[in-house]
């Protein structure tokens, strides 16, 4: 990556603030039930550059997500030893807000970090710090909430934001992060879309039309499946529509319509169904049959 940086080269001036840290100490301290700060680093760094966006957040041994157990774990170390290594807890905690997208939290930190002693932390904190307040300006809510349409023209301007970051970051860890801001934006952008589909013009096609631009545009993301499952509810509940409108018994309800629509939507659950390793799978499987037991139900009453 052009600007991204390994574990190995990033961890380097943490622990070697660490290591001294410990060599001037005149007796060793105990651990705390937490672990000490050099092996909260050390568990942080082994998933510091994991890739978000294709693989998602990675767990702990027991289970957690890392990051929101690595918070913790420094929480618990502050209490333990106040004022310890405070540049390095800073600096992992920071990191910690910033895979969570907890942008704005994160610029602050690193700012506070990059305005301390002089040191290989600082001033990474100093870059690290620039691109979180870039990520946090372009995934802040700017709208006046007035309108449906400040709404919607804040979500295109959040996009446009990210997707430049994007392509100027190319290649670096900061990229992954607004590539995966803007994919949550383009998310809402769908959502805002189809909720409020009964009064925008082709509200229904554009919130679907959008929803399968995203699936395309997102396809290498850890969250496909999540997306497909949208898209497949998106198609059921514009099936059950036209039921809650137009009686099946009746001779002017399209039954055609209602399951082409049932039909794309059990296409989607179907994927998802199959979808192994994935935690969308049993969700999946039980829209599957939902999408079945409504399409046959269709079927009986427009005989």
């Amino acid at each position: 990556m052009k600007r991204g940086l390994s574990f190995v080269f990033w961890a380097w001036p943490i622990l070697l603030v660490v290591f001294e840290g410990c060599s001037r100490a005149p007796q060793p301290v105990p651990d705390e039930p937490y672990g000490s700060l050099l092996e909260i680093v050390a568990e942080y760094g082994r998933h510091a550059d994991t890739d978000l966006y294709r693989y998602g957040i990675p767990l702990d041994l027991a289970g957690r997500n890392v990051f929101r157990a690595t918070l913790a774990r420094l929480n618990s170390f502050e209490k333990s030893r106040p004022g310890s290594q405070p540049d390095v807890v800073a600096f992992v905690r920071a990191g910690c807000y910033a895979r969570l997208s907890e942008f704005e939290q994160a610029s602050r930190i690193y700012q506070a970090v990059s305005s301390g002693p002089a040191s290989g932390l600082s001033v990474r904190a100093t870059s690290l710090a620039v691109e979180m307040d870039a990520l946090h300006g372009a995934t802040r809510n700017r709208s006046t909430g007035e309108s449906l349409g400040d709404w919607l023209a804040d979500l295109e301007r959040r996009g446009r934001d990210l997707s430049v970051l994007e392509e100027e970051w190319a290649g670096s860890y900061e990229a992954l992060l607004a590539r995966k801001a803007r994919e949550q934006v383009e998310v809402e952008m769908a959502l805002l879309l189809f909720r409020n589909r009964h009064v925008l013009e082709q509200g229904a096609e554009r919130s679907v039309e959008h929803l399968h631009g995203l699936i395309d545009e997102h396809a290498g993301s850890r969250r496909i499946f999540a997306h497909r499952l949208l898209l497949g509810e998106f198609y059921l509940t514009l099936a059950r529509d036209l039921v809650l409108v137009r009686s099946p018994e009746g001779l002017d309800f399209d039954v055609s319509l209602c399951l082409d629509l049932a039909v794309q939507a059990r296409e989607q659950f179907l994927l998802v169904s199959q979808a192994d390793g994935f935690e969308e799978k049993p969700e999946g499987q039980a829209m599957l049959e939902a999408a079945e037991s409504f399409l046959e139900r269709i079927r009986r009453a427009s005989r």
